[in-house]
């Protein structure tokens, strides 16, 4: 198996450091009391509803901000995640596994587009139907794919630290 990004790693700090400064920019815009967290796994409408009548309109405005703005990071975390699994799996056993969770991380993103537009779809004045019960499925999924792509990068740095302290010791050994 293999990932369009394979041979892109030189990208992986441009868009890390992209996804971090998005990230804050999102935490900036992010409504209180409860943030867009609360409303991304809200899960019935009562609860979003109360989540909605908590903000008032100014959070409610925060929060469609957010949303907007979630579609560009979407992207970003997606594809930075998804090359931090394509270097991981060049220094863990069983590379295939690195590739799929790369593609997941564009599965990942693509629930996440989903449960914003379930969450648009509540913010905008939708009173019935799946929003709510849709976005905390999409947004659960997506935090299990973005969860196991990361765990599985920080395996790979922790397997290329111990393979370069090994190597270190082995130096310092011969000298």
């Amino acid at each position: 198996m293999t990932h369009p990004l394979q041979s892109h790693s030189g990208w992986f700090w441009p868009l890390a450091t992209l996804t971090w400064e998005v990230m804050a920019a999102l935490h900036a815009v992010d409504p209180e009391p409860k943030g867009i967290l609360a409303f991304e796994f809200a899960g019935d409408w009562a609860t979003a509803r109360q989540i909605l009548t908590e903000w008032g309109e100014a959070g409610r405005i925060r929060a469609g901000v957010s949303l907007g703005l979630d579609y560009l990071f979407l992207v970003l975390y997606s594809t930075a995640i998804a090359l931090a699994c394509l270097w991981a799996a060049g220094r863990l056993p069983h590379p295939a596994l690195g590739v799929a969770l790369a593609w997941a991380q564009w599965v990942a993103a693509g629930f996440d587009a989903s449960e914003n537009a379930a969450l648009l779809a509540i913010l905008l004045g939708a009173r019935q139907g799946p929003w709510p019960q849709l976005a905390r499925r999409c947004a659960a999924v997506k935090f299990v794919l973005i969860g196991s792509g990361t765990l599985y990068a920080l395996g790979g740095l922790i397997a290329a630290a111990s393979f370069e302290a090994a190597a270190l010791t082995a130096r310092i050994r011969k000298q």
